[in-house]
């Protein structure tokens, strides 16, 4: 199979309308899109082998997986400006995570992914990216939970979202496992958040913000809980929507 080549004037084309979507600047978008399209080349490269990603078209990659990490950004700046550090739940092919890094550079970001071969591929494009405190753990996000509680956890298709929040909350109804006090763990889903008083929830979470927003895929939606020990009534508010 030939090399799918793809630019960056394609890059922005098609990421410009979830780039305006996500409030970020164009000019950030531009200055992203040569990294952007290189990783686009490194997925369908690879993929061709590996199977990373079940989309094979470039236009298709942007719009419908590269486009969830610019509303993430988006998201997280509004939420979460200054976390420290990040953990990447089952990292797969690096997607939010990889994208996000080019409009969300907060503190250290920590992709945990069991399967070797997408480790490699993690760690490759990583370095051909030139990423600066992005670094892949092989192995279970259970033992990199265990090491040092995150300000933010992320995952994608990763767990049914109830086992997700379990794995996050742990076992000791005064502590979170994976957050820092304040911190949260952001789902990524392609349905609307359970209400607030859903028992699947752990106790030790309490509903946060949430956004809804439309890829070329379809509808899709973040959901974030925080780790605060607040007495207040858990609540989801909506993320405000950028014009």
């Amino acid at each position: 199979m030939a090399k799918q080549i793809v630019t960056a004037g394609q890059v922005i084309d098609w990421l410009t309308p979830a780039a305006q979507a996500a409030g970020l600047a164009q000019e950030e978008l531009e200055t992203a899109a040569p990294l952007l399209s290189r990783y686009g080349e490194l997925l369908l490269g690879w993929g061709a082998s590996m199977n990373l990603v079940g989309v094979k078209q470039p236009r298709r990659l942007m719009e419908e997986l590269v486009a969830d990490s610019l509303h993430l950004a988006g998201f997280l700046r509004e939420h979460h400006p200054g976390a420290a550090l990040t953990y990447d739940l089952g990292a797969g092919a690096g997607l939010p995570g990889i994208p996000l890094r080019f409009f969300y550079g907060s503190g250290e970001h920590v992709m945990a992914e069991v399967r070797e071969k997408r480790v490699i591929f993690l760690r490759y494009a990583i370095a051909e990216l030139g990423l600066q405190n992005v670094r892949v753990v092989h192995g279970p996000a259970e033992e990199l939970i265990a090491g040092k509680q995150a300000d933010i956890v992320t995952a994608r298709a990763f767990l049914p979202w109830p086992e997700l929040l379990r794995l996050v909350a742990g076992d000791d109804p005064e502590k979170c496992a994976a957050l820092v006090s304040g911190g949260r763990v952001v789902v990524l889903a392609s349905e609307p958040p359970p209400a607030a008083d859903d028992p699947r929830v752990p106790a030790i979470l309490q509903a946060d913000a949430w956004r809804r927003y439309e890829t070329a895929a379809g509808e899709r939606y973040f959901w974030s809980f925080s780790s605060s020990s607040s007495s207040e009534s858990s609540l989801f508010i909506p993320a405000s929507t950028p014009r």
